[in-house]
């Protein structure tokens, strides 16, 4: 279910998310051929720049809908401006206990 103004539509692949082929490859060797209702919904919200809250049951994807416009992001501003080393951090990852990090 999804709620609230302006909702954006539901994007079925990768490719319509914009995502450059190479991480597209990188996700097909893992087995990610498309994306789950989550990450359809999540992704392209959160490359808007919208708040979301997702929820689904364990192992529907709900960690690449955070994790991949992150490194979409960090891939951009690495273009827009080299990273020099020790900068950042540029991600923070907060995880609810210790076994969800393992």
């Amino acid at each position: 279910m999804i709620e609230g103004e302006n909702i954006t539509p539901l994007i079925e692949s990768f490719q319509d998310m914009m995502i450059p082929e190479k991480i597209i490859k990188i996700l097909k060797k893992n087995g990610i051929k498309r994306p789950t209702p989550i990450q359809m919904q999540g992704i392209p919200n959160v490359l808007m720049g919208r708040d979301i809250i997702g929820i689904s049951p364990s192992g529907m994807g709900k960690t690449l809908v955070f994790m991949l416009p992150a490194l979409l992001i960090s891939i951009q501003e690495e273009i827009r401006m080299p990273i020099i080393r020790n900068e950042g951090p540029f991600i923070l990852i907060l995880l609810p206990s210790h076994e969800l990090a393992l």
